[in-house]
């Protein structure tokens, strides 16, 4: 909860669960959605690590997303993207801002430098997923 805002803040970070884990992927997401149904009516943001993209089939679908989406929540577009670099090269929009219809959400970015410090996507970066800023105005 952020005073003074009256904003809602959940930070996520949605393991990549396979094999014998591989079970608690559903629950995680049922988790989400039940926590997102219960504050789409107020000024609230989920934000973090998702491990999914919108664009993704197959496996990777996350069905629970595509109804919060559809159920008022936002996802902000970061125009900048991957923010995700994994060793094989791989790249993905895996991290994400989503919001109620009472905050607004602008200048949604990945940060992949910050000063003489490498966040992500070489070799030498601290993590392989870039940072996720924002600003957030809650609607009055």
């Amino acid at each position: 909860y952020v005073p003074g805002l009256g904003l809602k803040l959940v930070g996520l970070r949605v393991p990549a669960y396979g094999g014998a884990t591989a079970p608690f992927l559903p629950m995680a997401w049922d988790w989400i959605e039940a926590t997102a149904a219960s504050l789409r009516e107020e000024p609230a943001i989920m934000l973090g690590d998702l491990n999914t993209s919108v664009s993704s089939t197959g496996a990777g679908t996350r069905p629970q997303l595509a109804r919060m989406l559809g159920s008022g929540w936002t996802r902000a577009a970061p125009t900048n993207g991957p923010s995700f670099f994994g060793s094989s090269g791989a790249r993905a929009e895996i991290d994400h801002v989503l919001s109620t219809a009472l905050c607004y959400v602008e200048e949604a970015g990945f940060v992949t430098r910050a000063g003489p410090f490498v966040l992500a996507g070489d070799e030498r970066a601290l993590s392989d997923h870039a940072a996720l800023v924002c600003r957030v105005r809650v609607v009055n």
